[in-house]
């Protein structure tokens, strides 16, 4: 009897998306719903089934929301000093623009994109050296200053010696203190 139930549901789903749901449907429910980059997927996969003017169109108007939105959220995050944080961003509206320019998007333009992530590195790299010089200021030592480190290291940071001899000094204290914990806890 469940066989027969989920063979009908499953015919169901099938009729549904094979009838009338097109790529530029599905798609414009997703922009709808504010998830451009979901829509652009359906878009693109329509595109690229179908020459179809309205889904060209439809995916270029994707490509335009999110591109924008990516463009807002990387400058909210760079004014709640979270550059690090946007450089997933960039990634990503580097990603869409590369996309965009193989489907001749207007304004798409990575060459553009190239400047704003060098000077996106630097003031992540100086508010990630900030943040690390303040928590080393302060005496005491959490696991979070080491993930500090290797967002810093991860950037390239590792090239400035006063990085890498804090970074290396805060490695020491820690396994210094694991070694001790160690030690304690060995001899109960």
């Amino acid at each position: 009897m469940r066989a027969l139930h989920y063979g009908l549901v499953g015919f169901g789903l099938v009729l549904a998306v094979g009838c009338g749901n097109s790529y530029l449907e599905v798609g414009n429910r997703y922009l709808a719903l504010g998830n451009p980059a979901v829509a652009i997927e359906y878009f693109d996969a329509g595109v690229s089934k179908k020459k179809d003017l309205a889904t060209r169109r439809a995916l270029l108007r994707g490509y335009q929301t999110y591109s924008r939105d990516l463009e807002r959220q990387i400058e909210f995050l760079k004014t709640q000093k979270q550059a690090y944080r946007a450089l997933t961003q960039l990634s990503l509206l580097e990603e869409i623009t590369r996309r965009g320019e193989a489907l001749a998007v207007p304004g798409a333009s990575i060459k553009a994109l190239s400047k704003s992530t060098d000077e996106l590195r630097v003031l992540a790299e100086e508010q990630l050296n900030e943040e690390l010089g303040n928590r080393r200021s302060r005496g005491t030592y959490l696991r979070s200053d080491l993930a500090l480190c290797r967002q810093l290291l991860a950037l390239g940071s590792g090239r400035d010696s006063a990085v890498a001899r804090n970074c290396q000094s805060l490695r020491e204290h820690f396994k210094s203190y694991a070694s001790l914990a160690w030690a304690e806890g060995s001899s109960d």
